[in-house]
């Protein structure tokens, strides 16, 4: 395999490609901005029929809750989410933690990451339902 040339990667820049003239196929940064995203989102789950509002922070929001409810550390959610101190998260996410009772974390199986738990759980759990659906 060749060495790169340092600049960002493309399929047409091999070795010195991009001193030669040579260009990306495609552009040097994603133009994925926080508009195009919420756009992108929201084709998604019109083309989905999903009748409930959803957000990139709710998605942020339910996921975190839902690796909460199933007895993932809150270290481990609050890296996750970025936060740069856990009790960011301890406070936003407080009522996914259950109470005063004890329960044991859902082991991970051999190579499974904490949020490979979701998948786990949503083969077992009954369907959600959606609002506006008889």
């Amino acid at each position: 395999m060749e060495p790169r040339c340092g600049r960002q990667r493309c399929r047409r820049c091999a070795t010195c490609g991009w001193r030669r003239g040579a260009r990306p196929l495609g552009p040097l940064r994603s133009s994925t901005t926080r508009t195009t995203g919420t756009a992108r989102l929201r084709r998604m789950i019109k083309a989905a029929g999903i009748s409930q509002g959803l957000t990139p922070h709710g998605l942020r929001d339910t996921y975190a809750s839902h690796l909460l409810s199933a007895g993932v550390q809150l270290t481990y959610v609050s890296a996750q989410l970025g936060h740069a101190d856990v009790s960011v998260a301890a406070h936003h996410y407080a009522r996914w933690c259950g109470g005063d009772e004890y329960r044991p974390p859902i082991p991970l199986a051999a190579g499974e990451v904490p949020a490979d738990l979701l998948a786990r759980l949503s083969k077992t759990a009954p369907s959600a339902h959606v609002a506006g659906e008889a």
